[in-house]
């Protein structure tokens, strides 16, 4: 009986021991949060983007509850600010915001400022999208744009004289570009290799 007893005992460490290293092995970036807008109707570019979220919580290590999808019909200006507004009223340690969007970009005339679409008769302009991403409480944000411009790329990238949150990652390509979702892929391409960083201790978000 005391030897059943031993044997118990010393599985249970055993299972908790096991439990720890786990646990420790892979930590979770906790302090990492993914807003991703897609505002083109495009099923193939939700796909991706579903995948891509998938991805970050598996190698990145941010936890699936704080990557937020706001696409298609739901992709208005009224439903991105609600978001980063309540965002913005929790009381959650936010180390990095990064903000992710893919859809129209433009630069109405004689206006310095690069304008995101929502839905065809909506915009958000640079300067606001800062604002709302300012009262998230974020340490950084750094704000991904794949955009497409019927007016040619260049224009609507010299018209943004705006710095979108801390750090900006700003493509703008022709809306009938053979390769629209290229920048998604890419993104989706490094995180699925097997080796991304050297150093293991540092998590890929």
């Amino acid at each position: 009986m005391l030897t059943q007893k031993i044997t118990l005992i010393i599985l249970l460490i055993c299972f908790f021991v096991i439990g720890s290293v786990t646990v420790s092995a892979e930590p979770a970036d906790l302090g990492t949060y993914w807003l991703m807008v897609d505002a083109i109707p495009d099923s193939d570019a939700h796909t991706l983007l579903n995948t891509f979220g998938k991805l970050l919580a598996e190698k990145g290590k941010v936890l699936q509850k704080n990557i937020h999808y706001i696409v298609g019909d739901q992709a208005t200006k009224d439903e991105l600010q609600t978001y980063l507004t309540d965002i913005g009223n929790t009381q959650r340690k936010i180390e990095t915001f990064i903000f992710f969007y893919q859809g129209v970009v433009s630069r109405p005339m004689h206006v310095n400022a690069m304008f995101l679409s929502t839905r065809p008769t909506e915009t958000i302009q640079d300067t606001m999208l800062n604002q709302w991403l300012k009262g998230t409480g974020a340490n950084r944000t750094i704000v991904i744009v794949n955009g497409y411009a019927a007016e040619g790329n260049l224009s609507v990238y010299y018209g943004n004289r705006e710095v979108l949150g801390t750090a900006t990652l700003n493509l703008i390509q022709p809306p009938d570009a053979a390769g629209k979702n290229t920048l998604l892929k890419m993104l989706m391409d490094a995180l699925s290799k097997d080796k991304i960083d050297m150093d293991d201790s540092r998590n890929i978000s």
